[in-house]
């Protein structure tokens, strides 16, 4: 699903098929099962945090939820709107199946 428009409000992301983590003080490395292959993927800092974020919640995630969390963890960003950074994350994670994406 890709994640543009509108109604984000309705959106909740989950977990996709991570099938292992390797997290080390150089970032976080995620091997990801896309239904033909399996590929290895480092994280950036934002990916790795959303995806804490999720496994922490033990379950699907709204987006206004999961946009609150990030910013608490690591702070508002400057010059840009959180919700649009944590929807291009989330949308980039997506098409990676490292998460999945509903409304």
């Amino acid at each position: 699903m890709s994640l543009t428009g509108n109604g984000r409000d309705r959106v909740v992301v989950r977990r996709g098929r991570v099938v292992d983590r390797l997290d080390t003080a150089d970032g976080t490395a995620v091997l990801v099962d896309t239904g033909f292959v399996h590929r290895v993927l480092v994280l950036s800092l934002i990916g790795s945090t959303l995806l804490d974020i999720i496994d922490e919640a033990d379950g699907p995630i709204g987006f206004p939820a999961l946009t609150r969390a990030l910013v608490e963890r690591l702070g508002e960003p400057e010059e840009v709107d959180p919700e649009d950074v944590v929807w291009q994350a989330v949308d980039a994670l997506t098409a990676e199946h490292v998460l999945v994406s509903e409304s």
